[in-house]
């Protein structure tokens, strides 16, 4: 059965994690294959697996050594970052699907050992099939101090854009007004409460109708339509879910008709060079991998919420582990994202049988 293993800071503390049994941990104790991830646009298998390595050793250090409960002071830091080196790699191969129903059935079939998702997936995927169970998730709910929130985003973050080619920055920079708009106006906050946190209960994708403004320019997005509760289209054929419902907003805001192109993960990348869509949801960045960047090099207005200390210790973080060069972690050569519109945790999720019978 899982374990809950939480982990109560105080105001100082780096981060407040919640793991079941924790990602890494999990990996070891299920069966040494590979992990199964959605096809990324612009990472390799082994580029993915070494970050995805990285996730883990953070995962390994906090939940095994207790580092989730110490203070930033230098001392205990200098500590942890020293003997991070003293964890193997592990390895583990990665394999890229193009469908998340291939990875499902990846996964049951025993060829993987975990899959590696978006938590707000993985809620649905556990709140609708009995077989499976997050080993790896986060509470959402837990206010954290600025530094541990920072590390949390820089290590386990992934935030949510549209990506253009480049010679559209003009149509990029229309939806960054609109989602701008959406985001001080709690549009999105909105959004997100109707189609995402309902169904970690099991309540039904509402469907989402886009409507169509007359004689208005069409704007063709590539949707996979399977990642549940983000982007879904129902077997009928029918829209569903958040990603629907804010390009059904921007639409409104821009005045112009958008038009869902339904393709495999694998073929966005391919779909918007050849110019057969315009932009393509989703695509994972990390916007703290930047902001931390600005920092640390003191340049950034945010580092006037961090003690010298703090900033010292994201200095040494990165100079250790390099987390920052994944601040487009999943962005091609010659293209642009939008602002992000939504930010979520990378978790792992695995059949509950596995994890009970060991």
């Amino acid at each position: 059965m899982k374990k809950i293993l939480g982990m109560a800071i105080g105001i100082t503390a780096l981060a407040l994690l919640t793991f079941t049994t924790g990602c890494t941990k999990a990996r070891q104790k299920i069966e040494a294959k590979p992990l199964g991830i959605l096809t990324l646009l612009n990472l390799s298998p082994e580029e993915t697996s070494d970050l995805s390595e990285k996730r883990g050793l953070t995962e390994m250090l906090f939940a095994q050594d207790g580092y989730g409960e110490k203070t930033t002071e230098k001392s205990d830091w200098d500590y942890f970052l020293t003997h991070s080196k003293d964890y193997e790699h592990m390895n583990q191969p990665v394999v890229f699907y193009d469908s998340l129903n291939a990875m499902l059935m990846a996964l049951e079939a025993g060829k993987i050992s975990e899959m590696e998702v978006p938590q707000s997936v993985g809620e649905y995927l556990c709140a609708n099939n009995s077989k499976l169970v997050m080993s790896l998730e986060f509470d959402k709910s837990v206010l954290l101090n600025t530094f541990g929130q920072s590390v949390l985003d820089l290590t386990q973050g992934a935030d949510f854009s549209f990506i253009l080619m480049k010679k559209n920055e003009e149509l990029r920079n229309t939806f960054n007004k609109a989602l701008s708009e959406m985001k001080a106006d709690g549009t999105l906050a909105k959004l997100e409460e109707a189609y995402i946190s309902p169904a970690a209960t099991m309540a039904p994708i509402q469907p989402v109708t886009i409507t169509k403004i007359s004689d208005a320019e069409v704007i063709k997005v590539a949707v996979t339509g399977d990642i549940p509760p983000l982007d879904y289209v129902s077997p009928d054929g029918t829209p569903a879910g958040f990603n629907t419902a804010v390009l059904s907003e921007v639409s409104k805001r821009i005045g112009k008709n958008i038009e869902l192109i339904t393709i495999d993960a694998g073929a966005r990348a391919t779909a918007l060079a050849s110019g057969t869509v315009d932009a393509v949801f989703w695509t994972r960045s990390c916007a703290e991998a930047k902001r931390v960047a600005a920092i640390t090099k003191g340049n950034a207005d945010g580092e006037k919420t961090l003690s010298e200390d703090e900033k010292y210790l994201l200095s040494k973080i990165e100079e250790d582990q390099n987390w920052t060069s994944y601040d487009h972690s999943d962005i091609p050569d010659d293209t642009i994202i939008t602002e992000p519109y939504y930010h979520d945790y990378i978790v792992c999720v695995a059949l509950k049988q596995k994890l009970d019978s060991k």
